[in-house]
């Protein structure tokens, strides 16, 4: 009989043991995991900024090569987006111009899509 007690206060010794181990990994994954979601909260806002810029660049190229811009002051609001603009997030381009400056600015219309950029360029 003294084998079967021993043998059950080792099984509930290792039940603790194992309710130890699992409550430990699971205080030291929990900040890991908060982490990576914070992480990934942060690169769609990265990447959607820098899909922003790049078709800024892109739209400012395309306007000043075939000289679509306003010959006096003027404000042009929802400037059409061109195809190459496809992976940019919903908003829209702002056009302005005083004197021989141009600002472009898009506007996503989430706060949480890269923010708002702008593109200046002094007109020759």
């Amino acid at each position: 009989m003294r084998i079967h007690r021993h043998h059950r206060s080792c099984t509930a010794a290792l039940t603790i043991d194992l309710m130890i181990a699992m409550a430990l990994l699971a205080i030291a994954v929990f900040p890991l995991t908060a982490s990576y979601v914070a992480e990934q909260k942060e690169f769609k806002v990265y990447s959607a900024r820098a899909a922003a810029i790049e078709a800024s660049d892109g739209e400012f190229e395309l306007l000043y090569e075939l000289g679509r811009f306003p010959t006096n002051n003027a404000r042009v609001v929802h400037l059409p987006i061109s195809p190459g603009a496809a992976k940019l997030a919903p908003g829209n381009f702002l056009l302005e111009r005083e004197g021989k400056r141009l600002q472009l600015t898009w506007t996503p219309k989430a706060p949480d899509h890269g923010g708002i950029v702008k593109k200046e360029m002094q007109l020759p």
